[in-house]
């Protein structure tokens, strides 16, 4: 733990520039190649969908998005539809490209649309809209009353579990959406197509399979808070019309424990077995794993299982009727053959999973295939983990009132605090569950994946690197630091880009958090799961402890991307669940990375219209995120969401959140000094030099936080 500060700051600006005592100033290095419109981008549109996959409306202004198609060569078209019911004509639309590369149509290029022509502009975060975007101004008169517009747009590096602005300007009027991508409607990517065969000679027709898609990750972090009585009742308030996901419990009786103990005598049996290799070494590793192409109840690997359940008619056993590669998967109505179909009604089946040799370990994962199908509320399917063989806590799939089925997806579960709490064994249940109505397919599983994080030395004490360096010529003689954005999911080498961020002389690396995708089709309106926290820890593990062993320390941002809720809108106020659901989730990575990130961002620019959050809004996250951080870390260092820009504008959103009469606490003020439109030369050149338009006068305190420095 470290010191607790009781230092104070005093927030000092002028009407004109804006003076900060302590800022974090934010140069964001945005490479992005000046691209041409190649030839053949538009050649394969869009399959025309029946109708927009997401649709969204503002103001006499509805938004439809028909979806998007990734080519082989690695660019995705997306394609939007605009209808402009309004009064006010449409002046230009911007389509957000969040971290991707735009391709096409090319900047400075004209797109002529079913209206007639639009000029285009490659925008970057400052000027209009604010954000990376394709924007498209019409050269005529605009279009409105009924009016309706198609856009194409061609970029690189798309990631489906992104979400991405959009704006309309109208008039005076400005209208921010925002998109997500994440519904599998959307994805209008053609299936690959194989040459057929030669046809064989007409033989018996064996029973069909399934084939299965392109898997969407589930991502779920479990922790010991979300096990409490109440939490289990609040997140059970789900309407009954959909089904639901939520934390669970289960302690075993006395069948399931008996089970245990001969598991337990299972492995005294055994030869003593030795930890892994790959175990040694820090960081992730495998601990164990199996396709299920063979008998995997027997593999003599570290993973000892069980799969007889007493009294029972049918047991989790292997299967062909569905699978997601090779040509078995597990059900836990497979066993003895033939097997049916459809599960059988009030069947209960178990399958567990012995594991040695995991004390003192940072994290355990599950990692599996899974293809589910539920008839009814009684019907349930939960993985659940326990340390003690007995009290088992895990998350459970639980029917509707009509069939509900979600097709092939990876899932990732975590439940990083009982790995550290362990005493050296860990057991993992797979449990399903049918009553006496009705039958469906079940939960079929395959490509297992079992592993184990144990922290490198490299990142202990990574919170307490100091990035600051001594810069001849600065007023005042202070110490300064170079820091940079880093996005934290990239397909090219992590080593090369780890080893050019350390050869750039950053001292500091932004690192932005983003929940995993969650498909539309499983989940109800708002969230069926409201406190889960869905970061893929492994991938942020690989990134940050990379970056600890090169000597680069880690800024934690946390934002509307960390949740990836679908209630959450731009300059809309933060509901209360929201508010719980992200502090949550702030003081898990706080635990979590407790020696390795010190200081946290609370969201991204929250005056700017594709993320403002309302003043008074923003300050009621901020300081309740700030008292959850400081609850588990009192050292954590809790930064202003930087401002969009050093302008009057910056000025007087700080001065809301300040007369918002709700205390502001945090310890550093961070700014993001780009250039503004309203700062201007004589001539009406744009002041670009920092130290024309952030130029010192009269000082003004706002007022005093209680906790900064």
């Amino acid at each position: 733990m470290k010191p607790q500060r009781k230092t104070t700051f005093q927030v000092a600006t002028q009407a004109v520039t804006l003076v900060l005592i302590s800022v974090v100033a934010f140069w964001l290095a945005v490479a992005r190649q000046s691209a041409t419109q190649a030839s053949g981008l538009f050649q394969s549109p869009l399959p025309s969908p029946s109708a927009p996959c997401l649709t969204l409306a503002q103001d006499g202004y509805v938004l439809g998005f028909l979806g998007f198609a990734t080519r082989a060569d690695g660019t995705t078209t997306l394609s939007y539809q605009l209808a402009a019911t309004g009064r006010q004509d449409v002046s230009y639309v911007a389509f957000g490209t969040s971290h991707w590369m735009p391709k096409a149509p090319a900047n400075g290029s004209r797109f002529t649309g079913a209206l007639g022509d639009y000029r285009v502009e490659w925008t970057a975060d400052r000027g209009n809209p604010g954000f990376p975007s394709i924007k498209f101004e019409p050269q005529f008169a605009g279009f409105s009353q009924g009016a309706r517009e198609t856009f194409t747009l061609v970029v690189t590096d798309f990631v489906v579990t992104t979400s991405a602005p959009v704006e309309i300007k109208a008039g005076g009027t400005r209208l921010t959406f925002t998109v997500r991508f994440d519904d599998p409607r959307c994805n209008l990517t053609p299936l690959a197509t194989a040459t057929p065969p030669a046809q064989p000679a007409p033989t018996s027709t064996p029973s069909p399979t399934i084939t299965a898609s392109q898997p969407i990750t589930q991502v779920f972090v479990l922790t010991d808070s979300m096990f409490t009585p109440e939490l289990r009742t609040a997140d059970r308030e789900t309407p009954a019309e959909e089904s639901l996901l939520a934390p669970v419990t289960l302690a075993a009786d006395d069948n399931l424990q008996a089970r245990v103990a001969q598991l337990d005598r299972t492995a005294r049996d055994r030869a003593p077995m030795t930890a892994q290799a790959a175990q040694a070494a820090s960081g992730w590793s495998q601990y164990y794993a199996t396709n299920f192409e063979t008998n995997f109840l027997f593999d003599g690997g570290p993973c000892i299982w069980d799969n007889y359940d007493p009294g029972q008619p049918r047991w989790w056993e292997r299967d062909t009727q569905r699978k997601w590669s090779g040509s078995y998967a597990i059900w836990p109505a497979a066993h003895p053959a033939p097997a049916p179909s459809q599960y059988p009604n009030n069947l209960t089946a178990n399958l567990i999973c012995r594991l040695d040799n995991m004390a003192g370990i940072d994290n355990v994962l599950v990692e599996f295939q899974m293809w589910l199908q539920l008839y009814d509320p009684g019907d349930k399917f939960s993985v659940l983990f326990s340390s003690d063989g007995v009290n088992y806590r895990g998350i459970q799939w639980t029917g509707s009132n009509y069939i509900v089925t979600i097709d092939w997806s990876t899932y990732r579960v975590y439940y990083p605090e009982l790995a550290k709490t362990n005493t050296g064994t860990v057991y993992i249940l797979w449990s399903f569950q049918s009553n006496a109505s009705g039958q469906a397919g079940g939960p079929w599983l395959d490509d297992l994946s079992i592993q184990r994080y144990d922290m490198p030395t490299t990142s202990a004490n990574c919170e307490n690197l100091d990035p600051r360096v001594v810069v001849p010529g600065v007023p005042g003689g202070s110490m300064v630091s170079k820091g940079l954005n880093m996005p934290p999911f990239a397909e090219d080498d992590l080593n090369g880009r780890l080893t050019r961020m350390q050869q750039s002389n950053a001292g500091w690396v932004r690192l932005e958090f983003i929940a995993a995708a969650e498909p539309r089709a499983a989940t109800p309106p708002g969230d069926p799961t409201p406190h889960f926290s869905r970061i893929d820890l492994k991938s942020y593990d690989e990134l940050v402890d990379g970056l600890c062993a090169k000597g680069v320390a880690v800024l934690g941002l946390l934002d509307q991307q960390t949740l990836n809720r679908s209630d959450w809108q731009p300059n809309q106020p933060l509901s209360d669940d929201y508010r719980d659901h992200f502090t949550d989730v702030a003081a898990l990575l706080s635990r979590y990375y407790d020696t390795r990130i010190g200081a946290w961002e609370v969201w991204n620019e929250p005056d700017f219209s594709g993320s403002r959050v309302p003043p008074a809004s923003y300050a009621l996250l901020l300081r309740a995120t700030a008292e959850r951080l400081w609850a588990e870390d009192a050292g954590d260092r809790v930064i202003f969401g930087g401002l969009g820009s050093a302008d009057p504008n910056a000025r007087a959103y700080l001065a809301q959140a300040y007369g918002s009469g709700i205390s502001l606490v945090y310890n550093v003020f961070a700014l993001h000094p780009y250039p503004s439109t309203l700062y201007r030369y004589w001539d009406g050149r744009l002041m670009v030099a920092p130290q024309d338009y952030m130029h010192y006068m009269k000082v003004q305190r706002l007022s005093r936080s209680s906790k900064t420095n």
